[in-house]
């Protein structure tokens, strides 16, 4: 809430448009704090299942989606006052925003883009064996497709394994 000087109306006409002045801008920040609460139910009810998104109904600081939500809510719908505190959102639907945005760029990271068919049924008919493996965050991972397939090279006599990202030229 802003803070008023005090100071003596000098006619009832000046205190009358200071008092309306003031239910108007009251009746504003109720209807920006309403609806602001609509943008985060709204987030918690489409993506609460999420990557732990919501407990109980509510938000989980905890959750890599809020988060992800959180960093991208700060740094782009985020109006400050001049001492750097919170002001207000450049967005009542900021947070629904911001929740969307972290949940695609989550998705993206994580999503498993299904073979080509035609091309692994190509590369079967030559004999080759075709192994799918999970996507990883981490070559490091012991579930990577990096991983496994160092796994299969040392366990097939004769194999072959590029290794493109060990190559010393």
């Amino acid at each position: 809430m802003r803070d008023f000087e005090y100071f003596e109306p000098s006619t009832v006409s000046e205190a009358t448009f200071l008092l309306t002045k003031y239910k108007e801008e009251s009746v504003s920040a109720q209807k920006y704090h309403s609806d602001t609460m609509e943008s985060r139910e709204r987030a918690v009810k489409e993506f609460g299942g999420e990557f732990d998104f919501s407990k109980d109904g509510k938000m989980n600081a905890e959750s890599p989606l809020y988060k992800m939500a959180d960093e991208i809510l700060t740094t782009k719908y985020v109006e400050l006052n001049a001492d750097g505190t919170f002001h207000k959102y450049s967005n009542v639907d900021a947070e629904y925003l911001a929740t969307a945005e972290a949940y695609a760029l989550l998705s993206k990271r994580g999503k498993l883009e299904s073979p080509d068919k035609e091309k692994l049924a190509a590369i079967q008919a030559y004999g080759a064996d075709v192994r799918i493996f999970p996507v990883t965050n981490f070559l490091e991972d012991p579930q990577s497709y990096h991983s496994q397939a160092v796994k299969l090279h040392k366990q097939i006599p004769n194999s072959f394994m590029p290794n493109q990202y060990f190559n010393l030229i």
